[in-house]
């Protein structure tokens, strides 16, 4: 069964924040190797420490922040940045984006 792509309230918003060309890129590669997927791990890196539920996605120099859910076939993007901050960022804002509320975006 493939997997759905759901974006959150964050990812949407950090996502706008990219430049067009950057979101493009970003873009392309989600819907060539994540939307609809069969096997979601193949092309990321588990993360580790207080991430270990996400998985990491390398577009250039910008990550693609995910959780799989297995029981569900959903990937949900929780946060897309630069790689330079996008770890630390999500270390400080961990607890803020688990709480929130994962929308039904579907991509």
């Amino acid at each position: 069964m493939k997997y759905q792509c759901i974006f959150t309230k964050n990812a949407e918003k950090e996502f706008s924040k990219i430049d067009s060309y950057q979101q493009k890129k970003i873009d392309t590669w989600i819907i060539h190797n994540l939307k609809n997927c069969i096997v979601p791990r193949q092309y990321g890196k588990s993360l580790s420490g207080q991430l270990q539920r996400y998985w990491s996605y390398r577009v250039g120099n910008y990550r693609i922040i995910c959780e799989i859910d297995d029981e569900n076939k959903r990937i949900y993007i929780m946060t897309i940045g630069h790689r330079s901050d996008i770890y630390d960022k999500m270390i400080r804002e961990e607890d803020i984006l688990y709480e929130t509320e994962k929308i039904e975006d579907e991509y």
